[in-house]
């Protein structure tokens, strides 16, 4: 073999060795980067998507709260107002109840004093003022529902009224108004002619004194 074929020889055998050692690099270099550089590029992005999950998972986590403190809220305030509104009735119901029990004492210790005054007049033989008391302590004896006591009252009238005259009904007296204030408020409570006998009988009394002689007091 001459000198040229083994230079040629040597010169491949040089570039083959070459080549495979480069092509050895290579191979490690890409067994490199996947066995090490592609898992670490891999968890990264995993890395990064799991961040953006989070955060996205975050925020709808925060607004779901918002919107859940929002609806507590809104219903806690309802309830409350209703609750409110509910105590507010209940007082107002109770003030009512209070101002009627008033009214109604009022009107029952009105009648009471009424029906003394009467008796000390009747008894005194001022039967014309007698008869007006009497009559006031009905009619307010009537507005407390007091049965027993309109009836001992409009029995006291009949009896004043049977010793009163036509001067009892004068300009001065409030006789015939009383008088007048206690049919209407008889009337008004005459259900199924329930008071029908006390106002007729009260007016033919009224008419009867009316039309009698000047009585003594």
């Amino acid at each position: 073999m001459n000198t040229d074929s083994l230079l040629i020889l040597e010169k491949l055998n040089s570039f083959y060795s070459g080549a495979m050692s480069q092509l050895v690099a290579y191979t490690i270099g890409i067994i490199a980067f996947v066995g090490i550089l592609f898992p670490a590029i891999i968890a990264y992005l995993q890395s990064r998507q799991i961040k953006r999950e989070q955060d996205v998972a975050y925020k709808q986590l925060s607004s779901d709260l918002e919107k859940a403190k929002k609806e507590l809220s809104d219903s806690l305030n309802t309830r409350f107002q209703a609750e409110d509104t509910k105590l507010k009735e209940g007082i107002s119901e109770i003030r009512k109840e209070i101002a009627k029990e008033r009214d109604r004492l009022e009107s029952y210790v009105t009648a009471r004093t009424n029906f003394l005054q009467g008796d000390s007049l009747e008894n005194r033989e001022v039967y014309g003022v007698a008869a007006s008391e009497f009559a006031q302590a009905a009619r307010n004896f009537l507005t407390v529902v007091d049965e027993v006591n309109i009836q001992r009252s409009i029995k006291r009238l009949h009896r004043c009224l049977e010793h009163a005259g036509s001067d009892d009904f004068g300009d001065e007296s409030d006789l015939e108004e009383e008088l007048d204030k206690l049919i209407a408020a008889l009337t008004a409570r005459n259900e199924n002619d329930r008071y029908f006998d006390e106002i007729r009988a009260i007016k033919a009394s009224t008419k009867a004194a009316k039309s009698r002689k000047p009585s003594k007091g």
